[in-house]
């Protein structure tokens, strides 16, 4: 039994097998937690319901879920509140914004290089949920 074994998180951001959050949802169900995902759109949705099956869960557990949408966002935890009591947390990696967000900034990395930053607000949405009581 691992760390997390009777844990449950959401985890947001599977585009492919090579994603941060794959590699993250991967430990996490070895460490016992149960898992659920959300989707961009259609085109990802096969790839995150094959991600759920390897790693414990279900296309029942994978939502659509655009982060841009704060509708899409309380729509994701109003359904998966119809499967689970609570959350224990959420993996939030999703990591693209559109070249057309980013503005050029005086910050940069390395110094004196050029860089872009992503300049879109974060959604407005709340965590809908009390954090499930531990043992």
């Amino acid at each position: 039994m691992g760390f997390l074994a009777g844990k449950r998180f959401l985890i947001v951001g599977i585009a492919s097998d090579r994603s941060i959050a794959t590699g993250i949802a991967e430990a996490m169900h070895r460490e016992g937690a149960e898992l659920a995902f959300t989707y961009q759109n259609d085109k990802l949705k096969s790839r995150v319901v094959k991600a759920a099956e390897r790693y414990g869960g279900n296309e029942a557990l994978c939502f659509p879920c655009d982060v841009t949408s704060d509708d899409q966002i309380q729509q994701v935890f109003s359904d998966l509140g119809k499967q689970w009591d609570g959350l224990d947390g959420v993996v939030h990696a999703v990591g693209f914004a559109p070249p057309t967000s980013w503005t050029a900034t005086s910050r940069t990395w390395p110094p004196g290089k050029a860089s872009a930053w992503p300049t879109t607000s974060p959604p407005t949405a709340s965590w809908p949920w009390p954090r499930r009581p531990g043992p």
